[in-house]
């Protein structure tokens, strides 16, 4: 039988709280999944970064993804999406 409340590992933790220093640096005040892929990213030694690492350079889709958190429109009614489109509001 599986357990129904799974315990978080000590590296869940830890990219759970980089998530939050990230989202914390870039001034925004909440902690979205965008923060924690970030996090995630930038872990070396995290499985998705290492898989990541055999398609693209992980650097790269940090700074990426850094810069479209930075873009004014991130924080606005509609975010941009990665082509810099705004979305559809329908």
């Amino acid at each position: 039988m599986t357990d129904p409340n799974p315990q978080f590992t000590p590296r869940l933790h830890k990219i759970f709280g980089a998530a939050e220093a990230l989202a914390r640096s870039l001034g925004h005040e909440h902690v979205g999944t965008e923060h924690v892929f970030l996090a995630i990213v930038q872990d070396a030694d995290a499985v998705p970064t290492q898989v990541l690492e055999e398609l693209v350079a992980p650097q790269r889709v940090s700074q990426a993804l850094e810069e479209h958190l930075r873009a004014p429109e991130y924080l606005g009614d509609t975010q941009p999406t990665v082509d810099g489109e705004q979305p559809d509001p329908a």
